[in-house]
């Protein structure tokens, strides 16, 4: 691990923005990777002689404006597009004072961090960076299920990004029922062999008879025998993949690390290694009685069109889902911090609110109306989480609701039901169960605390299975939706009356 956050305003020209700079420069030369922390930017309007910049993450976007060098903000964006771990630790830099709101909103930014630290006035970058070191060497090598050495995806990882050039969808295909090709196939025909596209099918060399069978005379289909290699992905928009098991999931990391869009179904184990919607496409479909899961041909359909019409959104997607594999599917990361022991829980079901707490618009009042309510009927334990894009301030939910910042945790534990409120589900670390409260929609704390109760006690009886929907929604839909093992289902309990 060579790796770490920085946390600030780096375009500012106070004393905590020259102290990142001066650290990021010893940082570099010392052979650190860095990267600059989106949500620790302050926006600013351009006037004068001060040059905007509109700087994006993937998962955010911040308008600033600075007086420093070309060369100096060049630097400085590269570090920005730039991804670590998310284990790495995060060094704040903050304007003179306890600074504690600024490690507040970065620790909760990235909760995932092995350390949060604090710059010092005047602090030599040396022994900050020594500091840094120690929290590495205290904090251990992670063990991630699904990571891959760096080495095995540099090549991926160094493909130049698709551009709306791009002709070729990518299937990895098999004449195994398990591998859904039967379904790409039929969407492929629904679709009619368009002019300006193809499918190339990726087979072992084994399976490339019985696959050759599948295709038929479909037209426009390239079938390219033997293992992927990233020159396959060179020219493609993106991957579809409606699985009915789960694969081995090597090939897939691969895949998201080449910043081409996946469109997916998510069996088994790879959810996990997909991520939710911001991250790779779902394919709805059902769940089958031996375990497995039926894809919604409909839902492919849906998915190979949405990959053709090759929007901003697409490559958008790829690229937060290379993101996402530099910060959670890298080997050798350090290890994330233990979770808090907590005290002995009581016996009321947990519910944990995501929401973008500090911001500064509305865009948190749903959720604060959502939390005080919980709160004051007292039925359930309420914990509150930092999701969306990480900026506001943390002054803005003192101003609101000062009693909301002691129930901000990084680490919720297990808990019965996730409200992802005033954000977009995709923007939220989602385990499930969990429902998505529409930034327009004030929930019924009522009826939170009766699908709370319903999980804790297993009563959510799945009737029909979304053929197309990874966003559970409270409010905008008639039906409520709720996800079980990982796919939305729906019930016959309207949330909103």
């Amino acid at each position: 691990m060579n790796q770490l956050r920085l946390f600030g305003d780096a375009f500012g020209e106070g004393d905590d923005g020259r102290a990142l700079r001066t650290f990021l420069g010893t940082a570099q030369a010392a052979g650190v990777r860095c990267s600059l922390a989106l949500a620790g930017i302050a926006p600013r309007a351009a006037a004068g002689e001060l040059q905007s910049l509109d700087l994006d993450d993937g998962w955010g976007s911040v308008t600033t404006a600075t007086a420093l060098p070309p060369a100096v903000c060049a630097e400085l964006q590269r570090c920005v597009a730039d991804e670590v771990a998310a284990t790495a630790p995060v060094v704040v830099f903050a304007p003179p004072g306890p600074g504690s709101d600024a490690r507040l909103l970065a620790s909760l930014a990235y909760p995932s961090a092995c350390a949060v630290l604090v710059a010092g006035d005047g602090q030599d970058p040396r022994e900050l960076l020594d500091r840094v070191r120690a929290e590495w060497r205290w904090a251990g090598v992670d063990r991630q299920p699904h990571a891959q050495p760096e080495r095995a995806l540099r090549a991926w990882l160094a493909l130049p990004l698709p551009t709306a050039a791009a002709a070729t969808i990518v299937h990895l295909a098999s004449p195994r029922s398990a591998d859904g090709t039967d379904l790409v196939l039929t969407a492929w025909r629904r679709l009619g062999g368009p002019a300006d596209l193809r499918l190339r099918l990726v087979v072992a060399a084994g399976d490339l008879p019985a696959v050759q069978a599948l295709v038929g005379d479909t037209g426009r289909v390239e079938i390219v025998a033997g293992p992927l290699v990233p020159e396959q992905l060179g020219d493609a928009i993106g991957c579809l993949q409606p699985w009915r098991a789960a694969p081995p999931v090597a090939d897939m990391v691969a895949v998201l690390a080449s910043a081409r869009a996946v469109v997916a179904s998510r069996p088994g184990e790879l959810g996990e290694v997909l991520g939710g919607a911001a991250t790779a496409r779902p394919i709805g479909g059902t769940n089958t009685a031996d375990g497995g899961f039926a894809p919604d041909p409909d839902a492919v359909f849906a998915g190979l069109v949405w990959l053709r019409e090759r929007s901003g959104e697409v490559f958008a997607t790829g690229v937060r889902q290379q993101r996402r594999v530099l910060a959670e599917l890298v080997a050798g990361r350090c290890a994330p911090p233990p979770p808090p022991v907590r005290e002995v829980a009581s016996s009321a079901p947990i519910v944990v609110v995501a929401a973008p707490w500090f911001a500064t618009d509305a865009a948190a009042v749903p959720a604060i109306a959502l939390a005080r309510e919980l709160l004051a009927r007292a039925n359930v334990e309420v914990r509150l989480v930092l999701a969306g894009p990480a900026g506001g301030s943390v002054a803005a939910l003192r101003a609101r609701a000062p009693e909301l910042l002691e129930r901000l945790t990084r680490h919720p534990g297990a808990a019965h039901l996730w409200v992802a409120c005033g954000v977009e589900p995709a923007a939220t670390a989602r385990p499930i169960p969990w429902l998505a409260v529409p930034s327009t929609v004030v929930p019924s704390a009522e009826l939170v605390e009766r699908q709370a109760f319903a999980a804790k006690f297993g009563l959510g009886v799945p009737t029909t299975v979304a053929a197309d929907s990874a966003v559970p929604a409270l409010g905008a839909e008639p039906l409520f939706e709720l996800p079980l093992a990982g796919r939305p289902v729906s019930t016959d309990t309207p949330l909103v009356r």
